[in-house]
């Protein structure tokens, strides 16, 4: 929190106001540095930035059915420490009246590239339980305006994914506008804790696959998952 304190204020001190119909400065003045500080000190994360496709998902999905995955253009891609893809991010920019097409086009980027994400766990781990693939989670970030939505992605039964929204916050992008940053806090707090916890689900998982943790066959990603079917 504190190297973010620190860039806020520093990005407060901007001579001009940042343009309205500009997708990308309020991004990189505002939004890039908070989660860049959160997922390098906390290790929970690392990412790729601006204009990056999860070639890592598409590939597994691939390998997996044999069919090609489109892929999509995103502003930011999380990866964990097990180097699976696990936040994607993405902004919608910063305009005088929202431009509701690409608002909805970026929403559906995230949706397919978070589900992507979770069939790519499903692909892995072809051998885990079900049960424990159930608990695995998939984060995106989009940001609209200056409101950030955070929404957790995850399977709920073997032909369905669910999508819950944690968490909104507006984005201070003025000194004036400081006190907001608590609301921002609050999501990157929920975070870690669910983010410290996915760590012990990967462990499970890779325990599963390799045999070291006994699963029933009828138990098992490969022989109860249609998903990735579809």
């Amino acid at each position: 929190m504190k190297y973010s304190l620190i860039d806020f204020t520093i990005s407060s001190m901007r001579i001009t106001p940042i343009l309205t119909n500009d997708e990308r400065t309020m991004y990189v003045e505002y939004i890039v540095p908070i989660v860049k500080y959160f997922s390098d000190i906390t290790a929970l994360m690392s990412f790729t930035w601006c204009e990056r496709k999860d070639k890592e998902s598409a590939t597994s999905i691939f390998f997996v059915t044999q069919e090609k995955s489109s892929t999509t253009l995103l502003d930011g891609i999380g990866i964990n420490n097990k180097k699976f893809p696990c936040m994607v991010i993405e902004s919608s920019g910063l305009k005088v009246t929202t431009d509701i097409n690409h608002l909805l086009e970026d929403s559906i980027k995230n949706v397919k590239s978070a589900t992507d994400a979770l069939k790519n766990i499903m692909c892995r781990f072809p051998n885990a339980s079900m049960n424990t693939v159930k608990l695995a989670n998939v984060y995106s970030i989009h940001i609209i305006q200056t409101k950030m939505t955070l929404i957790k992605y995850s399977l709920k039964d073997k032909d369905t994914f669910k999508a819950i929204e944690c968490s909104s916050a507006l984005i201070p992008c003025s000194f004036e506008e400081r006190i907001h940053l608590m609301s921002v806090y609050d999501i990157f707090a929920y975070l870690y804790v669910n983010l410290s916890n996915q760590v012990k689900i990967f462990e499970k998982l890779e325990a599963e696959q390799l045999g070291l943790t006994e699963v029933a066959d009828e138990e098992m990603i490969c022989f109860t998952n249609g998903l990735l079917e579809h």
